[in-house]
């Protein structure tokens, strides 16, 4: 039987910007793989290693990701750009509290309950709301900003 991944690209919302939807479905893989990890662990520091070098390149990810997404917001001068930009910094500045207790801890119920629970629906609501507004309108204007 095979094992369902924690968010189904498939059932992931897409936006007008086909380079938006690719950083989306990277940081879907991500996700997916850090809980496949949280999922097997079963004790021991090699497999505590790999959650945590997993994690630090989701981290990395979605840093680059909201950083992209701004720039583009910026260059095509997007009008709730900074409704969109606090939308970014409060993720960061969660994904940074998980992170400061996973090292101080490394406590994987703690780092399971933010990957399974909270950023799957995060990650779609914004996708949803944000994302998907931004890449309309970025679209319409005609101005493709780099990605």
């Amino acid at each position: 039987m095979t094992k369902l991944s924690l968010i189904d690209k498939d059932r992931l919302p897409r936006v007008e910007l086909d380079s938006m939807n690719e950083v989306h479905l990277e940081e879907v893989d991500l996700v997916n793989e850090l809980s496949d990890l949280l999922d097997a662990y079963a004790g021991g520091t090699p497999a505590l290693e790999a959650i945590g070098v997993k994690f630090e390149e989701l981290v990395e990810h979605t840093k680059e990701h909201f950083a992209r997404e701004e720039r583009m917001m910026i260059e095509g001068e997007f009008p709730p750009y900074p409704m969109h930009k606090t939308e970014h910094e409060n993720q960061l500045e969660r994904v940074a509290m998980v992170k400061r207790r996973w090292s101080s801890t490394q406590d994987v119920g703690i780092l399971r309950q933010f990957v399974q629970r909270e950023l799957p629906e995060w990650v779609s609501y914004h996708i949803l709301t944000m994302d998907t507004v931004t890449a309309q309108y970025l679209a319409a204007s005609g101005q493709m900003p780099s990605y």
